[in-house]
């Protein structure tokens, strides 16, 4: 995979006439060829274009190996570029809630080859984040992630 452009964000791709280029065109001919892409370049400003149209603030994140697009929902507890600061086991202890919001912590620790006891403190601080919150009793309830 190639990186994003140093000197440029997605931001600038939807607000300038930035003209995009190929990194590898043969893959490009053959998905647009096939009709698995309909054009080269102008993803970003679709993608800024609809969000206004719809009223939804859009941001991203620049990674090693390219960038992330982030869609803002009105009412969101969370803002999800905090998630880089989760740990590990947080990040998967999410990603089974949202999988499954009745697993309990025994079946979490047993999918992440964790001790209860770690999944309780990952828990407990996914709440305190505004990660999860617990909806009904401890025996019957649910996880509810967002």
């Amino acid at each position: 995979p190639g990186s994003f452009p140093d000197e440029y964000t997605p931001l600038d791709f939807a607000e300038k006439n930035i003209h995009s280029y190929k990194r590898n065109g043969k893959i490009f001919d053959a998905l647009y060829m096939s009709k698995n892409c309909e054009k080269s370049g102008t993803g970003f400003q679709r993608v800024s274009s609809l969000c206004s149209e719809a009223g939804v603030k859009w941001d991203f994140e620049k990674e090693a190996h390219g960038f992330t697009f982030i869609f803002l929902r009105s009412g969101a507890s969370r803002d999800r570029r905090d998630q880089g600061s989760l740990s590990e086991l947080e990040k998967g202890v999410l990603i089974l809630i949202r999988e499954n919001p009745r697993m309990n912590a025994s079946e979490m620790a047993r999918r992440l080859g964790k001790s209860d006891r770690s999944i309780q403190r990952a828990l407990s601080s996914l709440a305190s984040a505004g990660f999860v919150r617990r909806v009904g009793s401890k025996k019957s309830g649910h996880w509810d992630a967002d």
